[in-house]
């Protein structure tokens, strides 16, 4: 999660290898990454920042879908008790291999490009009904 600033209005994306790969197998990992709209200083992070993370991810796993009007948001006390807020942008990605060395690497890349401390990406595994 981002270190600074911290309350949601929520884009889920869920990217997803072709169908194909979704119909042989029932067991997929679900990887979500949480950017942050805002820097520490509240300046909004320029769109195009998204939309090459966009690119990026229907490059590797072949398509998004956006579910942009579903608003979240966070909130936690920082080391000085102070309360902190944050608005996010979720990505959620589904894949037959979870890939961590990838995902890491991914991980710090947006931690450079959004200037955070920290940015959460994390994966659970999910059986496809």
């Amino acid at each position: 999660m981002v270190c600074h600033s911290l309350t949601t209005v929520v884009f889920e994306v869920c990217l997803s290898h072709p169908r194909s790969n979704l119909e042989h197998s029932t067991a997929m990992y679900l990887i979500q990454a949480f950017l942050p709209l805002h820097d520490e200083t509240g300046n909004r992070f320029p769109h195009e920042q998204y939309v090459e993370v966009e690119r990026e991810l229907v490059s590797r796993f072949k398509g998004f879908t956006a579910y942009p009007r579903m608003p979240a948001s966070g909130q936690w006390k920082d080391s000085d008790a102070n309360l902190e807020r944050d608005e996010l942008v979720i990505y959620e990605v589904m894949s037959d291999a979870q890939n961590a060395q990838w995902w890491k690497e991914f991980r710090k890349s947006l931690e450079e490009r959004f200037r955070q401390e920290k940015i959460l990406v994390r994966s659970q595994r999910v059986e496809l009904l």
